[in-house]
C-alpha cells in the first residue's frame, strides 16, 4: 500500500545484522565467522570484573582505581585465585596505568589471565563538543600505543553504560565510539586488537536512528552488555541476533549478596549465589563468547 509502504520500508531497514568490513586480524586475538581466537585458537572469555579498590577509597577518590593497578600486593595475591578458579580473563572499568599489572596477569604465557582494556567515560561530557571529543580520542590513542604490544591485551572496551546516563544526543556517543574503534584500527593496522562498546543492556542498542546499528558501527568488532536478567535469559540471545552480527560478551552479569529470603545482607546464601551464576553461565556460554561476572571485589 503506498500509504504505509514508506514506514514499511523503514521499519524493516532499522535493524540491519553487517559483520564488521575490517579484515581479520592477523595478531594474536582476532574474530572469525563471529567467533573470539587467541593464538589461533577458540577462545571463550570465563572471568571476572575486577578492580578491587581498597578500603577508605573509591572511583571518585584520586587515584582511587590507580592504587589497584600500582599496587603489586592487591594483584599478585588476586591472580592466583583467579587462576585456581580457572579464569581466564579479567575486565577493568578504568584505565590500565602499569604494564607490570600486565605483565603479572600474563604470567608469561603459563595460565595467562587476558585483559578486557577498560576505558571510562564521563556519561555527563558534552559528546557534541569537538574539544571534548579531541580529548577523548587523545587518551585512547595514548592507551592504545601504550598497550597494543602487550600480549595480555584481549579487547580494547570502550565506556561503560554511558547510554544510560547520557543526556545529549546519544548519537553523538556511539558516532565516538566509532571513532575511537577506528583510530584503535589505525594505530594497529591488520594485528589489531578487537573493540568494544559496553552498554547498559540493550537501550539504544543497534538502532540506525541513534547511529549504533551494525552499518553505523563499521569499526567495533564486538558488543560489551552490562545486563542482570535474573536467573533466566529467557529470549535475550535470541533478540541480540536478530540486531547485530557483532559477538557478544556479557560484561556485567551475575547475582547480588542480598539475602531474599532473610531480606538482610546477611547471611550470604552463597549456595543460591552459586546456582544463578552457574545457570547464567550456562546460557552466556552456548549464546556468546563468554563473560565476566560481577564482580570479584565490592569496591564501593
Amino acid at each position: 500500500d503506498p500509504e504505509v509502504y514508506g514506514e514499511y520500508l523503514y521499519s524493516s531497514n532499522r535493524y540491519i545484522n553487517h559483520p564488521t568490513n575490517k579484515p581479520i586480524s592477523t595478531g594474536p586475538v582476532k574474530i572469525i565467522d563471529g567467533s573470539l581466537f587467541v593464538n589461533n585458537k577458540p577462545f571463550s572469555v570465563k572471568g571476572v570484573g575486577y578492580q578491587p579498590i581498597p578500603i577508605g577509597l573509591s572511583a571518585a577518590t584520586p587515584n582511587g582505581t590507580n592504587v589497584i593497578f600500582n599496587t603489586p600486593t592487591i594483584y599478585n595475591r588476586d591472580f592466583p585465585l583467579l587462576r585456581n578458579m580457572s579464569a581466564n580473563t579479567i575486565r577493568t572499568w578504568a584505565k590500565v596505568t602499569n604494564v607490570s599489572f600486565l605483565d603479572a596477569a600474563y604470567n608469561n604465557g603459563n595460565q595467562s589471565i587476558y585483559v578486557i582494556m577498560g576505558l571510562w567515560i564521563i556519561p555527563t561530557l558534552n559528546l557534541s563538543n569537538p574539544t571534548v571529543r579531541q580529548n577523548i580520542l587523545d587518551e585512547f590513542e595514548n592507551y592504545v600505543m601504550m598497550y597494543k604490544d602487550h600480549p595480555a591485551v584481549l579487547i580494547w572496551a570502550i565506556g561503560n553504560e554511558v547510554n544510560l546516563f547520557y543526556t545529549g544526543n546519544i548519537s553523538d556517543w556511539y558516532s565516538l565510539a566509532n571513532e575511537m574503534a577506528e583510530l584503535a584500527y589505525n594505530i594497529e593496522g591488520l594485528t589489531y586488537h578487537p573493540t568494544m562498546i559496553v552498554n547498559g543492556h540493550m537501550l539504544y542498542f543497534g538502532d540506525i536512528d541513534k547511529d549504533s546499528d551494525d552499518s553505523s558501527l563499521n569499526f567495533v568488532d564486538m558488543w560489551g552488555h552490562n545486563t542482570f536478567p535474573g536467573r533466566e535469559f529467557n529470549c535475550y540471545f535470541d533478540y541480540y541476533e536478530t540486531i547485530t552480527a557483532k559477538p557478544l560478551v556479557l560484561t556485567e552479569f551475575g547475582v547480588d549478596a542480598y539475602n531474599m529470603t532473610a531480606m538482610s545482607s546477611t547471611p550470604e546464601y552463597e549456595a543460591v549465589h552459586a546456582d544463578w551464576i552457574v545457570h547464567q553461565w550456562r546460557q552466556i556460554a552456548n549464546n556468546s563468547v563468554g563473560g565476566t561476572v560481577f564482580e570479584y571485589s565490592d569496591e564501593w
